[in-house]
């Protein structure tokens, strides 16, 4: 957690650990499964999505990523918990780990907030490509050059050849 805080992403402080427990900051806010209204959820899907694609971005995949696991404050402010089943982008799963994440906010905010979402199925190169044929991020077009964090945290899935890899390229 205290990686992820000096990345700038938007989750609790770590305190202190010891073994198996992780004291934390009180997070101000509720639960988004508990949040029936939102004055901006547009703002707020983009928010928590970014969060998913920054994450793999920086050799993540949150693995969990639902409205169980996301608090929200008053002011909207969006704060990411719940992180032991992180794994690598290096993951043999991590693809199935993504699309999950991704598909779990999709269909939260268009079930509880009435979202709609564009299908994109412009073949021209003006279409985005950072998503797949259902406008959803696309695992395989996000670029992990943002960091290793995975290998930092010693992510499942990052393995010894992932680290001699990355010796060999710095």
């Amino acid at each position: 957690m205290k990686a992820l805080e000096e990345h700038e992403f938007p989750v609790p402080k770590a305190v202190d650990c010891n073994r198996h427990c992780v004291i934390m900051s009180l997070v101000q806010g509720y639960p988004l499964v508990q949040v029936k209204e939102l004055q901006n959820p547009e703002t707020i899907f983009e928010t928590v999505l970014g969060v998913i694609v920054r994450l793999a971005e920086h050799g993540l995949i949150h693995c969990d990523f639902n409205e169980f696991n996301i608090m929200i404050d008053d002011d909207e402010k969006v704060t990411v918990i719940d992180f032991p089943q992180m794994v690598s982008v290096s993951h043999r799963n991590a693809q199935m780990y993504f699309d999950r994440d991704v598909e779990c906010i999709f269909k939260f905010f268009q079930k509880r907030f009435n979202l709609s979402f564009q299908v994109n199925t412009d073949d021209n190169e003006d279409s985005d490509a950072d998503t797949d044929e259902t406008g959803w991020p696309s695992f395989s077009s996000i670029s992990k050059s943002s960091g290793f964090l995975d290998k930092e945290l010693a992510a499942s899935g990052f393995s010894r050849k992932d680290q001699e890899d990355i010796e060999k390229v710095h």
